[in-house]
């Protein structure tokens, strides 16, 4: 059928391999054929069969039983036939120069690899509101092109909680819909990330490590509201870069914004639930987080998002702020697609930053718990209405009093209480001599060049 990066061969044959009884009877198979088991062949076929021909798997996955007897390339009488593709087959679609997991993926319309996730199309149009977010068409770069998919919507929109437009992803794509994510970013095995400091002949060095560039293509992201764009470039010593890498070998170069390291002046202790320890976490994502409306609520808008659930500062909230000026603002603009203010009641840009109730509800759960939340676990976190969050600790989650009246003088509140009122939340974190209060929250304050956005 086709030969891998490692020169192993899928191929498709009839073959008596066992069943997990020991009976030779698999017949009609795709197999690999290679210097062992551990070829790339070996698992795209097992990937395949496995996938797509279940019934057959759950009989015959001990198929490579049988790998030394007929899934080889050599023996008496061997002779190999190929097709005449001028007089005999066409090949219109390139089968010829592609590879066995091109071929499979496009036979099986899939597609497994890297991809950059550029947005929503039609990002601003009113034909993209929250009536048809299952429908969506989202961007991907992939490979040179941008490609169009939908995204799975099971599992409470759990795919689209994890795409941040400009950032690389690995993706499952069946049937022109995307139905798996995985993030290739800060902390990735296959990843180095950060300044350029060195060119050579096909080689770069970044982040200390250096790295082969034979046969590896380059791209620039450019990020910003509307969605996210990629195109050819070339890197010069300063630059900054996430390089995708197989060992020392480096696949794909994109040159884009990389955030410096951040360590909070003050920080907390996940789970240890003391008051010191709760003014300590609110503390730790001041002056790196921005804000943004609907920030670190989910993607739909309901619950909390991945990065509300995160032990510890989400290092999107950290990207983002380094990646902006004293121009960002959260505001709505009569132009969707030059805004990160929500449109039509979905949180495209739930990553970039944090609002209010989701300042306040990750403060909560990184004093409460000491391991991530995931949306596509059904975890809920504590983000919610602002006006409904203190009411809701006292009678709901069982943590304390709640008490209602109007107005409240200053000397009622009391280190660590939190404020709710129409449309805001609040965390006090002491009280002065005076009897002002000094509080954390996150708030659209203006920058100095009067935008709104302080986070």
């Amino acid at each position: 059928l086709g030969k891998c990066e490692d020169g192993s061969l899928v191929i498709l044959h009839s073959t008596p391999s066992d069943s997990i009884n020991g009976q030779g009877g698999g017949g009609v198979q795709i197999n690999g054929v290679g210097e062992s088991k551990d070829c790339q062949a070996v698992k795209l076929a097992e990937e395949y069969m496995s996938k797509y021909y279940p019934q057959w798997w759950d009989r015959y996955h001990e198929v490579y039983k049988n790998f030394d007897n007929y899934t080889k390339y050599e023996g008496e009488n061997a002779g190999k036939f190929s097709w005449d593709l001028k007089n005999t087959l066409a090949d219109p679609d390139g089968y010829a120069n592609m590879s066995a997991d091109e071929i499979l993926a496009d036979l099986f319309d899939t597609y497994h690899g890297e991809a950059v996730y550029l947005g929503v199309n039609g990002y601003g149009d009113r034909n993209t509101n929250w009536d048809h977010k299952p429908t969506f068409q989202h961007q991907f770069f992939v490979d040179g092109d941008v490609r169009t998919f939908t995204v799975n919507d099971e599992k409470d929109y759990s795919l689209q909680n994890q795409l941040m437009e400009g950032y690389v992803y690995d993706i499952d794509v069946t049937a022109n819909e995307v139905t798996d994510v995985e993030l290739k970013d800060k902390g990735h095995s296959n990843v180095v990330m950060g300044e350029v400091t060195a060119i050579g002949n096909d080689t770069i060095t970044v982040d200390g490590k250096t790295l082969n560039t034979a046969n590896a293509k380059t791209y620039e992201i450019t990020s910003k509201a509307g969605g996210s764009s990629v195109k050819d470039a070339t890197v010069k010593v300063g630059d900054t870069v996430k390089v995708m890498v197989n060992g020392d070998q480096a696949k794909t170069v994109y040159k884009t914004f990389v955030a410096e390291e951040y360590k909070a002046p003050v920080s907390g202790t996940p789970g240890e639930k003391t008051l010191k320890n709760f003014l300590a976490t609110a503390l730790t994502p001041v002056g790196t987080s921005l804000y943004v409306y609907g920030g670190s609520w989910d993607w739909q808008d309901v619950n909390s998002s991945n990065q509300s659930m995160t032990i510890g500062l989400s290092q999107s909230w950290i990207d983002f702020f380094q990646s902006q000026d004293a121009n960002y603002t959260y505001k709505y603009n009569a132009d969707h697609s030059e805004s990160y203010y929500p449109h039509e009641q979905w949180n495209q840009y739930y990553y970039a930053g944090i609002d209010c109730s989701a300042f306040v509800g990750w403060s909560v759960y990184n004093t409460m718990h000491t391991t991530n939340g995931s949306v596509a676990n059904g975890d809920k976190g504590y983000v919610m209405s602002a006006t409904q969050q203190a009411k809701n600790f006292a009678n709901e989650q069982g943590w304390g009093t709640w008490e209602q009246k109007a107005p409240f003088k200053p000397e009622d509140f009391k280190t660590g209480d939190i404020f709710s009122m129409n449309g805001h939340v609040w965390i006090c974190l002491g009280k002065c001599e005076d009897g002002s209060l000094v509080i954390l929250h996150s708030t659209p304050s203006d920058s100095i060049n009067g935008q709104g956005g302080g986070g």
